[in-house]
């Protein structure tokens, strides 16, 4: 439930860069367990990043941000960050399958997320590999 960066998680959440600027800083303005609570607010959620349809502001960055999240693993995402996104990615996974799948396959059409992070997200208990093979 933390791939918002998908997530995630996820999708999904910024490191400090270089020049202490973490570009990411946005994710932690977002309200994830707010989000998490609310099943009309997730599906609001789901809906802008899959379908671009009534995006928030917050929400136009996450889905914005989120091909370089998905490339990167979260690589520039801060630990808080990296936290949150991971609680949000499981989440999705286990609450909204089908919806991740629709995700990843959108912001991730080869796969390539899934193979790369698929270690690092199992590390933190989340499993990719259902979507490992149903991928499209």
């Amino acid at each position: 439930m933390q791939f918002f960066p998908f997530v995630l998680v996820f999708f999904a959440f910024a490191n400090i860069v270089s020049c202490s600027v973490n570009p990411y800083q946005f994710l932690d303005e977002i309200d994830f367990a707010a989000i998490r609570e609310d099943p009309n607010e997730v599906k609001v959620y789901i809906e802008c990043i899959n379908e671009n349809k009534g995006c928030t502001p917050q929400y136009d960055q996450v889905k914005m941000f989120l091909p370089e999240v998905i490339k990167t693993c979260c690589e520039m995402c801060s630990e808080a960050q990296k936290k949150e996104i991971a609680v949000m990615q499981k989440f999705l996974l286990e609450k909204y399958p089908e919806q991740v799948l629709e995700i990843l396959n959108r912001y991730d059409p080869d796969g390539d997320y899934r193979k790369i992070c698929a270690d690092k997200l199992r590390r933190k208990g989340i499993d990719l590999e259902k979507y490992l093979e149903e991928e499209s």
